[in-house]
């Protein structure tokens, strides 16, 4: 069994992989407990009745209840070779983790909240519009297994064909660059003014298998109402870390793209300033860095839309975006000027480089 390492999705990583390690684990030499409730197995045939897909390698993988009488073995994991078919692609800890299996995408999430509408939803709201409207002119995963026990969801995605547009954006030239975010824009513009719904599109959100067929989105991440759509996809495409990790200078190029479609449909205010900023180059760390003023334009609005469990992760993040050179500066005043109510999410990273900044400063 072999694996093609060059075309390994980037995997995406916030959070600590002891979650991980201790929630899909190996069973046998080729079966796995998800979760303690799912159990996950590599086979020769797919089996009639229970949820299977290709492994890429000749063989399956199936899903299925898992027997409560085979409990995971502590040593397993030193017992038996490395599974070259399933690795981890994001990791934001308990909060979500997605591992590519196979020829499918196995993804846990912690259940959303209340005011937010959770990626099934999303799921089923896609494929009720497409059955009375047809086609939406872009592609999505059919859901191969969805289940929610103790305050997490389950869901297992069939791989759309093609390639994530920030694994292969660099390699693209400029009328595919402008394909893509052209119909990108499409999707943003096209699902407030029809559905008034919108969710989370990053360039790991994007599937692209050539220009004359159309884009794919592989997951939807939180779908939230029309006004606060646009302030998630704007801190997704100006300070998300899954850009930031793998488009590096090229994030810059793949923003003011879409922004300059989205520009043409109609989209302003707080837009127009952001796509100054992309098309000025300023949204790069080795450009001169942005003020304190963007900063909070970009975290404070989306940390006025986001539930309270999630502020620490959005602050948490700001940190890959600051250039070394002003960042405790920056972090000291963002402090100073969020609202008190905010102020208990400061992370710990935030005040640890402060402080180290003060050390510096007293030392000279």
């Amino acid at each position: 069994m072999t694996l093609d390492t060059a075309n390994m999705e980037t995997m995406v990583e916030f959070g600590p992989s002891n979650f991980i390690e201790s929630f899909l684990r190996r069973v046998n030499g080729n079966s796995w407990i998800l979760g303690g409730k799912l159990l996950l197995s590599r086979v020769n045939e797919p089996a009639e009745g229970i949820t299977s897909w290709s492994s890429g390698d000749g063989d399956y993988y199936t899903l299925s209840t898992a027997p409560s009488t085979v409990p995971p073995s502590p040593d397993a994991q030193s017992q038996f070779p490395e599974e070259k078919s399933i690795f981890v692609i994001v990791n934001s800890g308990q909060w979500r983790v997605v591992w590519r299996v196979g020829e499918a995408y196995l993804q846990v999430t912690k259940v959303n909240t209340e005011d937010l509408v959770n990626e099934f939803a999303t799921t089923g709201f896609i494929e009720e519009e497409e059955r009375k409207d047809g086609p939406l002119g872009f592609k999505t995963p059919n859901l191969l297994h969805h289940s929610e026990f103790e305050n997490r969801e389950y869901f297992l995605f069939e791989k759309l064909p093609g390639d994530r547009l920030a694994d292969v954006w660099h390699t693209l030239g400029p009328k595919e660059k402008q394909y893509y975010a052209e119909q990108t824009a499409n999707i943003v513009e096209r699902f407030p003014k029809r559905y008034g719904r919108f969710c989370d599109l990053t360039p790991y959100s994007i599937v692209v298998h050539g220009t004359d067929r159309p884009i794919g989105v592989c997951n939807f991440g939180t779908d939230e109402t029309t006004d606060t759509a646009f302030k998630q996809h704007l801190l997704g495409t100006q300070a998300r870390t899954e850009c930031m990790a793998k488009l590096q200078k090229e994030q810059t190029e793949w923003r003011a793209l879409l922004h300059k479609h989205m520009e043409e449909d109609g989209f302003g205010s707080v837009w127009g300033r952001i796509v100054d900023l992309s098309l000025s180059g300023q949204v790069s760390r080795t450009n001169r860095p942005l003020s304190v003023d963007f900063w909070s334009l970009s975290i404070f609005e989306q940390m006025s839309d986001t539930p309270d469990s999630w502020k620490v992760s959005i602050l948490e993040g700001v940190l890959d975006y600051i250039p070394d050179s002003c960042r405790a500066s920056i972090l000291e005043e963002l402090s100073d000027s969020m609202p008190d109510s905010w102020k208990d999410y400061i992370p710990d990273s935030w005040k640890d480089c402060i402080s180290d900044s003060w050390k510096e400063q007293g030392q000279k």
